[in-house]
């Protein structure tokens, strides 16, 4: 296996099985590519704060969408600071009444390309 279509790991046509990689490679190509993860913003008497994501090298041909939530709190918001881009997104938190906080919070993101 030598090539890869959507990041995954695909055979060659010229593997004995042709035909079956060839089915492989066609399906790989219809799986949409997703990212996901959780950052830790750390606080510090704000009521925002943002940080950059760096997707997986290679993982979107196209930009994908992006949704942000907090971990765990329920006055903290997520937000996408900037477009994403095929390699990367700013995603923030903010306090839904503009208070400051000072305390370490995840961020969770999740990135959903097109295939």
């Amino acid at each position: 296996m030598t090539s890869t279509v959507n990041g995954l790991p695909v055979p060659d046509d010229v593997d004995p099985l042709g035909q079956g990689a060839a089915a492989i490679r066609a399906l790989a190509g219809r799986i949409n590519p997703v990212a996901s993860g959780i950052v830790s913003l750390a606080f510090a008497g704000t009521s925002t704060k943002t940080v950059a994501v760096t997707f997986p090298v290679g993982r979107f041909p196209t930009a994908p969408s992006v949704t942000v939530s907090a971990s765990g709190s329920a006055i903290l918001y997520g937000y996408v600071v900037s477009s994403a881009s095929t390699t990367g997104v700013t995603v923030g938190l903010a306090q839904r009444d503009n208070g400051a906080v000072t305390a370490n919070i995840g961020c969770q993101w999740q990135a959903i390309g097109t295939a």
